[in-house]
């Protein structure tokens, strides 16, 4: 009996032993498992932020993006109300100059014009440089263009006889009757003349319209500088 005893004893020894070891183990394999599962969770809640981070930076990079280009649009579309605004100034400028010519210039009974027209037409020879001349007018300048003919051919002679010690530079000028410049014209408005060979394939026009046009574009800057200081 004594050694049934001893049995049992050793027995339930073991049994604790292996409910023990087993408990070890339980709490081993639950700790193990505890911690996968956090690295686990660490490295999904990272992969997570990760992508919410690039999502976060495509929709600013998007964002900003389409704040950049309606702040180009805004920006462009002042810049050309701006422009516009300006080019009505600068037209009505040119309409104003214009009507300052009709007004103050474009009288044939006024001395400075005839001045004005005597000159135009003696420009005009020196670049044409042509035996025979045609001389285009308004209608209303026939009168005064005619009684300036052998004036500016006597000038024109004496001015190649000086510049070139030469006698050979005559011309004869002649003016088109029928065709004349349209007094609605912005050219017909400020006056002047438009001179052409005797064949019409060189035509050198010197009306006032043209040469207020050909000063506008040369000194366009200066007078954008003078109306627009600060842009």
């Amino acid at each position: 009996m004594a050694g049934y005893g001893e049995l049992a004893t050793d027995s339930f020894e073991l049994k604790r032993f292996m409910i023990q070891e087993a408990h070890e183990k339980a709490f081993e394999i639950k700790v193990m498992s505890q911690r996968l599962f956090e690295k686990e969770k660490a490295n999904i809640i990272r992969e997570g932020k990760k992508r919410v981070d690039e999502n976060l930076d495509k929709e600013r990079t998007k964002l900003q993006t389409e704040l950049n280009i309606n702040r180009s649009s805004k920006v462009n579309k002042y810049k050309m109300k701006k422009m516009n605004v300006r080019d009505a100034l600068m037209k009505e400028l040119v309409k104003d100059t214009t009507a300052n010519f009709s007004e103050n210039f474009a009288d044939p009974e006024s001395d400075e014009y005839r001045e004005i027209l005597k000159n135009s037409i003696l420009q005009g020879l020196i670049k044409l440089l042509e035996p025979k001349v045609l001389i285009k007018c308004r209608e209303k300048d026939v009168e005064v263009v005619q009684g300036l003919i052998e004036e500016v051919q006597t000038e024109f002679q004496e001015l190649m006889q000086q510049e070139t010690q030469s006698e050979d530079y005559t011309v004869e000028l002649e003016i088109i009757e029928g065709s004349y410049i349209k007094e609605e014209s912005s050219a017909g408005q400020c006056g002047g003349v438009v001179l052409c060979s005797a064949d019409k394939l060189i035509v050198c026009s010197n009306t006032l319209d043209e040469r207020l046009s050909l000063c506008y574009e040369e000194f366009l800057p200066v007078i954008r500088r003078k109306l627009f200081p600060n842009t």
